[in-house]
């Protein structure tokens, strides 16, 4: 059953996969392609069955990617005769959104809270000099794209592009370009793009560049990007 622009039934479905320490840790170690034999999972608690001394057993670990496979936030990746698993960093970035937007508040409400938490959150890689986009939000929170050179430089979900947002599902393979006319920077979206490019949360108009000024947003897909001169 949908509820707005979330699909309750799929993602009940991803969090009853997700409802288990073994699978989490599993997302973890999948962040790189990797074969069965390489991966170690040892229990998070102990009962009859489980002594976190022990390594979890091939079948179990199967069973759990399984799981994980159903549903479609990992991957199997078959090539040179081996099989590995790696996270879908696009499926769990979609999830991600659709809960975040269960959080969504209307600006009049009042929101208390018991305390106030920590805030673990790493330093991101230092900046260079030089002109650049830099990425608010989501798993990648303030990693700096560098616009170096002459440019062009392009903009999408797909790995060759110069800003490359693979994770996001909901960016375009090849959503937008930015390009330097005299000293000025400008952006425009890429003719047949599927989905809208947004400056300043405003959709442009395909094929019409706009010059872009220190703290645009640039909004691809369901991420942002702030540009700095």
């Amino acid at each position: 059953m949908p509820l707005g622009d979330v699909d309750v039934e799929r993602l009940s479905a991803h969090l009853r996969a997700l409802a288990h320490p073994a699978r989490l840790e599993l997302l973890r170690l999948l962040r790189r392609p990797a074969a069965p034999a390489e991966m170690e999972v040892r229990p998070r608690r102990r009962d009859a069955d489980l002594h976190p001394e022990r390594a979890m057993s091939r079948q179990s670990i199967m069973d759990h990617l399984a799981t994980l496979e159903e549903v479609g936030v990992v991957n199997r990746i078959e090539a040179d005769g081996a099989t590995r698993y790696v996270t879908s960093a696009q499926r769990l970035f979609a999830l991600v959104e659709e809960l975040r937007s269960l959080t969504a508040l209307e600006p009049s409400m009042r929101v208390d809270v018991e305390a106030t938490l920590a805030n673990g959150a790493a330093d991101a890689p230092a900046w260079t000099p030089g002109p650049r986009l830099v990425l608010l939000g989501g798993p990648w929170e303030g990693r700096a794209f560098a616009l170096a050179g002459a440019g062009p430089w392009t903009l999408g979900r797909s790995r060759e592009r110069d800003v490359a947002l693979t994770y996001d599902p909901f960016a375009s393979a090849e959503q937008a370009r930015i390009e330097r006319q005299g000293a000025t920077l400008t952006v425009r979206p890429e003719e047949g793009a599927r989905n809208p490019t947004r400056l300043n949360f405003a959709t442009l108009a395909t094929g019409a560049p706009r010059p872009l000024r220190p703290g645009d947003v640039i909004g691809i897909g369901r991420s942002h990007l702030v540009f700095q001169p």
